[in-house]
């Protein structure tokens, strides 16, 4: 809705409302968009919560998540910051979570768009990473809000 901008691997494809449910449950009653590739084993997300979130809420956010995860068993975090992107400040959280039969790289990212929280992620199983954490970075960092 030319609020945001992300850069997306051009093999990538956006994924039907049946893969987002499989994936990530039933999302799709906020604005979610999701692309994957073509075997599903590395995706990005990025969905325009309702959840309400200004930029001087992040440091309070980046607490609340992280204390969340901790809480959450099978969640490891490599890293939790507010990091400057294109200007604009995110929280961000990397972590290894589990799936049902593999470990799961997880690059996350949060702002404030239209005073309500904007978040994406960029996820790989784990025998992916050496491949593919360059390119999570790149698609972390190449976030831009428009509006």
């Amino acid at each position: 809705n030319d609020k945001f901008e992300i850069l997306i691997p051009k093999s990538f494809h956006k994924m039907s409302s049946d893969e987002l449910n499989v994936k990530y449950g039933n999302k799709t009653q906020y604005s979610t968009e999701a692309y994957s590739d073509e075997d599903g084993t590395i995706n990005v997300a990025v969905e325009h919560t309702t959840r309400p979130a200004k930029l001087s809420d992040l440091a309070s956010i980046k607490e609340s998540m992280v204390q969340q995860f901790n809480r959450l068993d099978g969640i490891e975090i490599k890293k939790s910051e507010i990091r400057k992107i294109n200007g604009r400040d995110y929280v961000i959280i990397e972590f290894f979570s589990k799936a049902m039969d593999t470990k799961v790289y997880n690059l996350m990212f949060i702002t404030s768009l239209e005073d309500r929280a904007l978040t994406g992620s960029f996820n790989c199983a784990i025998s992916f990473l050496n491949d593919w954490q360059t390119v999570g970075e790149k698609i972390v960092n190449s976030v831009k809000v428009l509006k």
